[in-house]
């Protein structure tokens, strides 16, 4: 320190203020320095010398400011150049220092200078290291965060109104659902994120509840706009509205794709929960679900019942024709009690050939006619192994609960089943637990049941809906012996409404499509809520039965497309001869007839749908693929069954006209559909634009609002569409 610095600030200082002034540089917390023009210091507080004590060096010593400086802020002599006479000569520039350990954060100082007169100069130097390595890691966490929302694939983030409205969409969102940003900031979120079949108000309680909770979380199904759907989670936080942009945001969501995480999830279940060679529940899942189910049921004081399945002759089967086809024999068994069993039911493999079935919530009555459609679905099944048939039938044993326990019950039904196997197999036997009544559930009449006072013969037994096939790994003929049923078409209250399908080749009505309405001409969920699993199919048949009836009545003139529940087809001729009878009976041309198999379905036997669909064409029917696009209908499914026609769903269709991508992919699929003779239907047309576009790339046959809505129990003249030119 030089002389200059031990003297008094000011000679002209009167006393009271020099020492002010020298308590406020003593407890000031930020460095404080008197220096001259040059940079000779003549006064420092101790804070200043903290801070600058780790610059000093033999060459640059504490007693020159810009010297002391220099090798940071080279400029520092270039401002106290600055001609003023006093005032700010600078303000917070920022002398970065380096690193001062290794690992550390680099010190960074920030510099104010005042000049007092022509040669006194004031600096206050601050020490800014822990405020600039929090900028920079906010500036590398918007950096991560812009990164994550311009290249993620699997998130979308976007910004809500306080109603639910988007007004924040960016690339991810587009990414993940396939919609743009002009389309997304015009729709409410719930049109996009909510989980499938959730309503707009029951989305919007999540955003109270958001409210409420600092934030939501949920998982389900979303659906992207080409129709696909995955798994996401979808997170909802309310914001800070005092600091957020747009201002208009209120909330945050966050939607991420989880459908492969699920996916490994359910694998993982499935392989400790099922049964490897049949994919049904094994032995300890069964008697776990089943307690549990029983104790759940007990509490809500309804009934609960159980069938224990064995396969006759198993070992016959497996002695003949070998393990293999008696391995495909126990997955065929099992497929079919799942496809006879609800939802809610519980079927598991016990062991060898033995399974169960636990079924919660149903009459003695009901459970038995559950299990004796099994029974005759499985006989129904005809395996055939190098030219022979294999023959296959079950015997079943149910009983009621009671008060029994699961051990009691699964007694019950063994005792239930060894009686149906002792009087000739292939049989469903009942022992209600309450009275030890022992009941015949069979199609035929029991030859065997004597005066056993224990047996009550039941002859009057409920027709049964149709069987439901199930993919069997070596299934090579159609499925016989099932009795044709025919539908009670008075069973359901419901008409029909028709649809027409465009030829704008020409300018003519085509087709038109049949679809179900109420009988005063409600839409069709008035209908299908009289459907249930068990009449599911019996109503398919009756729908057809209807369309055909009402358009023979209308005196339709052209093709007729009627929708078809593929696994509803087991065998060609059984399940059509009601179909074929009624177009008899009322004069319609089955070479009217186009059968639309429709998407919400898999098809479980590709081959054996193969071989249905050369029969119906044989007998002069049109095969199509309803809503090509979404759901199961693929290019896989189009070239495995080279369908007459496919209907090209509206999600694929819709504002074509102004997507170029959805515009060539429609080109590519006529120009594809052309060279394997298959026809393309445009469906959902509803503008004209769209008519034009789809024209432009060689689209013939259209169906859409722009022509004409379904008609209740009438039909649309080529007139009406197509007026006749003046």
């Amino acid at each position: 320190m030089s002389e200059r610095a031990q003297e008094p600030l000011e000679d002209d200082f009167h006393e009271p203020d020099q020492e002010s002034l020298l308590e406020f540089m003593y407890l000031c917390p930020h460095g404080m320095a008197q220096f001259d023009r040059d940079g000779t210091i003549s006064m420092v507080n101790p804070a200043f010398s903290c801070l600058t004590m780790p610059l000093a060096t033999p060459e640059c010593p504490l007693d020159n400011l810009v010297q002391l400086l220099e090798p940071f802020l080279p400029d520092l002599r270039t401002l106290l150049a600055k001609p003023i006479v006093r005032g700010t000569v600078c303000d917070g520039v920022r002398v970065h220092l380096g690193a001062v350990a290794l690992g550390q954060d680099p010190a960074v100082l920030a510099l104010t200078v005042v000049r007092m007169d022509a040669n006194r100069h004031l600096a206050v130097l601050s020490d800014i290291s822990t405020q600039v390595a929090q900028e920079r890691r906010v500036k590398e966490n918007e950096a991560w965060f812009t990164a994550l929302l311009q290249g993620a694939d699997d998130y979308a983030i976007l910004g809500l109104t306080l109603s639910g409205q988007i007004c924040d969409w960016n690339l991810s969102g587009t990414r993940l659902f396939g919609i743009d940003t002009a389309e997304a900031l015009t729709r409410h979120s719930s049109s996009i994120v909510a989980s499938a079949g959730s309503s707009e108000a029951e989305f919007n309680q999540r955003l109270v509840i958001a409210d409420r909770d600092g934030w939501h979380l949920d998982e389900g199904w979303r659906v992207r706009a080409d129709g696909s759907r995955f798994w996401a989670t979808c997170m909802v936080s309310p914001l800070d509205v005092d600091n957020i942009d747009p201002p208009l945001m209120r909330y945050l969501m966050v939607v991420r794709d989880i459908t492969q995480r699920r996916h490994s999830a359910e694998e993982l279940r499935r392989a400790l929960t099922t049964d490897f060679l049949t994919g049904v529940l094994n032995r300890r899942s069964f008697f776990d679900l089943a307690e549990q189910e029983l104790l759940r049921h007990a509490r809500a004081g309804t009934e609960c019942c159980i069938a224990m399945v064995d396969v006759d002759h198993f070992k016959m089967v497996n002695d003949t024709h070998g393990h293999v086809i008696g391995d495909g024999a126990l997955r065929a068994v099992a497929q079919v009690l799942q496809m006879e069993a609800r939802d809610t039911d519980l079927v598991g493999r016990l062991g060898g050939e033995e399974f169960a079935v636990l079924m919660a919530g149903v009459t003695f009555d009901q459970a038995e006619h559950i299990i004796e459609r099994s029974r005759v679905g499985v006989a129904s099944l005809q395996m055939m192994h190098e030219g022979t048939p294999v023959g296959l039938t079950i015997s079943a044993g149910v009983s009621d609960g009671g008060n029994a326990d699961l051990k009691q019950m699964l007694g019950n039904a063994d005792t239930a089943l060894y009686d149906a196997k002792r009087a000739g197999r292939n049989k469903v036997f009942s022992l209600a637990g309450r009275s030890g009544l022992l009941a015949r559930r069979t199609l035929s009449q029991l030859s065997t049941a004597g005066n056993d006072p224990r047996i009550e013969v039941v002859d009057a037994i409920v027709p049964l809906p149709p069987f439901r096939p199930t993919s069997l790994p070596y299934l090579s003929a159609p499925l016989t012996n099932i009795a044709a049923l025919k539908p009670d078409v008075d069973l359901f209250q419901f008409s029909m409404a028709f649809q027409p399908i465009v030829d704008l080749a020409d300018n003519h009505i085509y087709a038109y499509e049949a679809l179900v309405r109420g009988p005063e001409g409600e839409r069709a969920s008035h209908v299908l809520s009289q459907v249930t699993h068990d009449n599911l199919y019996v109503f398919d048949q009756a729908c057809r039965t209807k369309a055909i009836e009402m358009a023979a009545r209308l005196k339709l003139d052209r093709r007729l497309n009627i929708n078809l529940l593929p696994n509803a087809i087991y065998d060609p001729i059984s399940c059509m001869r009601e179909t074929l009878n009624v177009a008899a009976r009322t004069g319609f041309q089955c070479s009217q007839l186009t059968f639309e198999l429709i998407e919400t379905e898999t098809v479980i036997d590709t081959a054996h749908l193969l071989n249905v669909m050369g029969e119906y064409r044989r007998l002069g029917f049109k095969m199509a693929l309803d809503d090509f696009g979404t759901g199961y209908s693929g290019l896989s499914r189009l070239a495995d069954l080279r369908p007459d026609i496919i209907k090209l769903d509206q999600a694929v269709v819709k504002d074509c006209d102004h997507n170029q991508a959805r515009l060539a992919i429609i080109a590519g699929l006529i120009a594809m559909c052309a060279k394997i003779g298959t026809e393309v239907i445009l469906e959902g047309v509803e503008r004209i634009g769209e008519v034009e576009a789809l024209r432009s790339v060689g689209g013939r046959f259209m169906q859409g609002f722009y022509f004409a809505r379904p008609m209740f129990e009438g039909l649309c003249g080529d007139s009406a569409i197509f007026p006749p030119r003046p």
